[in-house]
């Protein structure tokens, strides 16, 4: 599918966003609750994150843009539909990690760590502390 533009007041919630879009690829006979919309920044390599319903999208734009105007110029929003969990999910917590490396180095750091045998399918979020 192409990409499509939405416009955004200050009061346009992730929900109102997932309605609109969902309705632009005439999908609006499919239940609103099976979409989620992700946020990606390519700003300092490839950063996703799932948005909740009630988020207001302006509010996010103006701190974004409050950081970087590139930053800005490289945040994109996607609907992606919610799919059920294929097998039993396991949280890792590992430290002594470099911060401000991109995710695609994050994996390659630990499947150089865990072996090629223990590679996962997906990896859903990072979180550094």
């Amino acid at each position: 599918m192409l990409p499509i533009q939405i416009s955004v007041t200050r009061d346009t919630t992730v929900h109102d966003v997932i309605l609109q879009a969902q309705k632009r690829f005439g999908l609006e006979h499919l239940d609103s609750g099976r979409f989620q919309l992700v946020e990606t920044n390519l700003d300092r390599g490839l950063v996703e994150r799932v948005m909740s319903s009630g988020e207001r999208l302006w509010t996010i734009l103006e701190r974004v843009k409050r950081e970087s105007v590139r930053a800005l110029r490289l945040t994109r929003f996607y609907l992606q539909p919610i799919e059920e969990s294929k097998g039993p999910v396991v949280t890792l917590f590992v430290g002594n990690l470099k911060k401000g490396l991109s995710q695609r180095l994050y994996e390659r750091i630990l499947l150089e760590r865990l072996g090629i045998e223990n590679k996962w399918d997906f990896i859903g979020e990072f979180c550094l502390i």
